[in-house]
Parts: C-alpha cells; structure tokens; sequence
C-alpha cells in the first residue's frame, strides 16, 4: 500500500511548510529510506546480470559439450 503524506486534508498547511512540519520531516525521511533500501536491492541484481547472459566462447563450448555427449 502507498504511504500517503500527512500534507493530505491538513488544515495548517502553507506554503514552504515541508521544512518546518514535523509530521512531514519523519515522513520525508522514511520515503527516503525505503527509496535507498529499493535502490540497493535492484543495484544488487542489477550486478550480478552478467551471470545470466554467456557469452560466445561459453555458449560454444556447451554446442561442443553437447555434440560429444551423444
């Protein structure tokens, strides 16, 4: 479920108020948290991509493999 801000339906809000609302700080810095724990998680993936994907030399080494293995 999306977190939704606590700007939504508040009656003290004004323009420039993100910097000062308390409610809105804490809220900002948990966004950011998930944000860089998300971030982390598909950089962590995003590295090991390469593994997935041989190249040539191996693709042709398992043609090779397979030939013999009849």
């Amino acid at each position: 479920m999306k977190a939704v801000s606590p700007c939504k339906d508040c009656e003290k809000r004004t323009v420039g108020c993100h910097s000062k609302c308390e409610d809105y700080i804490s809220f900002a810095d948990t966004k950011k948290k998930e944000n860089n724990e998300m971030k982390a998680e598909k950089q962590k993936y995003a590295t090991r991509s390469w593994a997935y994907s041989p190249n040539k030399k191996y693709t042709k080494m398992l043609n090779l493999n397979r030939n013999y293995s009849a």
